[in-house]
């Protein structure tokens, strides 16, 4: 499996050690220039957003979301994904949808 992480700026990079994982996550949280940043497995792809929103989203067009998480769980997440850990990425309390769909993007 090749993971590809993009980071705040539009770099990606393929197959990242987890020193740099762990770099990425933290410019996240830096400044609001850019506060997004994702990673994928080619299937899934895994965003977070320095709010404490994170969403996640397959090819098939499965869409999910949480919000409100702190920076531990969003970084606890993040290296889930990055292990490969997809599964135990699933079973959390995701909310199915689009935020701006169902209203809850204003909360």
């Amino acid at each position: 499996m090749t993971i590809t992480i993009t980071d705040r700026w539009g770099n990606e990079t393929k197959n990242p050690s987890l020193s740099f994982l762990t770099k990425t996550i933290e410019d996240v949280f830096l400044d609001n220039a850019l506060p997004e940043i994702s990673i994928t497995d080619g299937y899934f792809y895994f965003d977070i957003k320095k709010d404490g929103w994170v969403y996640l989203s397959n090819e098939d067009g499965d869409m999910y979301y949480m919000k409100g998480l702190d920076r531990e769980s969003m970084r606890q997440l993040w290296r889930l994904f990055h292990e490969g850990h997809v599964d135990d990425i699933l079973i959390e309390p995701w909310i199915e949808g689009i935020p701006a769909f169902n209203q809850d993007w204003r909360t």
